[in-house]
């Protein structure tokens, strides 16, 4: 974002308190996207997709690949693909399952690893700038808020306040 964007965007905070949550963060998130899709495969070797997969393999073991699709913001369609360049990189591989010889779950490999530690990395670093010159209490009280912010997201949208109402909640 050019510093003139950054400067009108912090002049209309005072506007933003007008707008719905959901288009703040939204703005954010966008910003700080296209941001991390500018730098990420320079920084780890891999696109977002690649280390998002990575990262889900890493978390939950020997996964199926159909089952990446579930744990991840990826259609099925995008999984096989990338799926087949991971391999081929030589980044994850298909392992045999001892109790079921037709499934072959995804596993990493050492150099899978190896980037999954830039990943990382380079998350951690980017929210450290992110969070730049914003004292720790405040950060703390700013996850605090958002996870907040996100459980009332999820009851609302569970149906437990079907008014839109405040304190209106089931």
């Amino acid at each position: 974002m050019p510093k003139e964007d950054i400067a009108d965007f912090a002049l209309s905070l005072d506007a933003w308190s007008e707008r719905p949550i959901a288009q703040l963060l939204g703005a954010a998130a966008s910003v700080i996207r296209r941001s991390a899709g500018r730098t990420y495969p320079a920084a780890t070797g891999v696109s977002k997709a690649e280390g998002e997969i990575l990262h889900v393999i890493d978390q939950h073991g020997p996964t199926a690949a159909r089952d990446v699709s579930v744990l991840t913001t990826l259609n099925e369609g995008q999984v096989s693909g990338i799926v087949k360049t991971l391999i081929r990189r030589g980044l994850i591989k298909r392992a045999r399952d001892p109790h079921d010889t037709r499934r072959h779950p995804l596993t990493l490999t050492p150099a899978g690893r190896a980037t999954l530690k830039k990943v990382h990395r380079h998350l951690r670093n980017r929210q450290l700038l992110l969070l730049e010159g914003i004292a720790p209490a405040d950060q703390a009280k700013f996850f605090a808020t958002l996870l907040k912010v996100l459980n009332n997201a999820k009851r609302l949208e569970a149906g437990d306040d079907e008014t839109g109402a405040p304190g209106n909640a089931a």
